[in-house]
């Protein structure tokens, strides 16, 4: 069985962001990169099946320019890796029809990427649509039946669950909810310490104005400003309202017959009901 691993290399701000002289994405000077744990979970999910199925092999595609991270990821038993370095001006889901191209070449049984990483931002529909592979996302777990048929468990939000029978090949984006237990073992580590792993440079084949979430910029906050003409009591007290004047309205007040006669009244004045 061949399985691919698709993982997406994150960049987060540490304390408050600051930006590129381009302004087009986060300075370098207080960032941090972490895998997201949708990625980590379809990594152990894959490593998991590994150990089940004999003559299994995971192949990693890791999109990121950190090599030392990508280390950490083999060790839980991966068999071949491939980075493919990106920049910050690449988005991933502009690059999916070559990343499409390279798993159609290997002819891979299962596809696994994060919900929330790799897969995220149209990732992983767009993938499985080129590929023409059954798509399962938000993917709790997996249970074999047989050599080609599998349950899959996904979630539907609110500890609501679902399951299906899938057929191989398929491309499953496992969620961040994912549970696995366990560290990778010593003789993963030694293994995975002399793959070779090969590096690529993809270039973006289409242009897209399709807008990503990025971190805001911070705007300055409107503050209220007290008339000086009044009093300094009526002063202090705008400033401790912000300014909002209070509501002018009639109230119905006694008992619920009053209230009744009250409102009756006042529908006969406002002409909705005749006298």
């Amino acid at each position: 069985m061949k399985i691919a691993v698709l993982i997406k290399e994150k960049q987060a701000p540490v304390g408050t962001p600051l930006f590129s002289q381009n302004h087009k994405g986060l300075s370098e000077l207080n960032t941090t990169l972490f895998i997201d744990e949708s990625d980590s979970a379809a990594m152990k999910e894959a490593a998991k099946l590994k150990a089940k199925i004999p003559n299994s092999e995971i192949h990693v595609y890791y999109f990121g320019n950190n090599p030392y991270m990508l280390r950490s990821l083999l060790g839980l038993g991966a068999d071949e890796a491939d980075l493919i370095k990106i920049n910050d001006e690449q988005n991933l889901f502009e690059m999916t029809k070559k990343v499409s191209e390279i798993l159609v070449d290997q002819k891979f049984d299962l596809i696994m990427t994060g919900q929330q990483g790799g897969g995220a931002n149209g990732v992983g529909p767009a993938l499985s649509n080129l590929l023409g592979v059954t798509l399962i996302n938000s993917l709790l777990e997996l249970e074999q039946v047989s050599t080609e048929n599998y349950v899959a468990t996904r979630t539907l939000g609110r500890g609501r669950r679902q399951k299906l029978t899938v057929q191989l090949p398929a491309l499953m984006m496992c969620d961040q909810t994912m549970e696995h237990d366990g560290e990778p073992s010593l003789s993963n580590v030694l293994q995975a310490a002399k793959i070779k792993v090969k590096e690529h440079v993809l270039t973006t084949q289409m242009k897209s104005d399709r807008m990503t979430l990025q971190t805001p910029s911070p705007r300055p906050k409107k503050i209220y400003m007290p008339d000086s003409n009044i009093s300094a009591h009526k002063r202090l007290k705008q400033i401790l309202t912000g300014g909002v004047k209070e509501r002018t309205a009639n109230r119905l007040e006694g008992n619920p017959r009053d209230v009744a006669q009250q409102f009756i009244h006042f529908l006969k004045k406002q002409e909705v009901v005749k006298k």
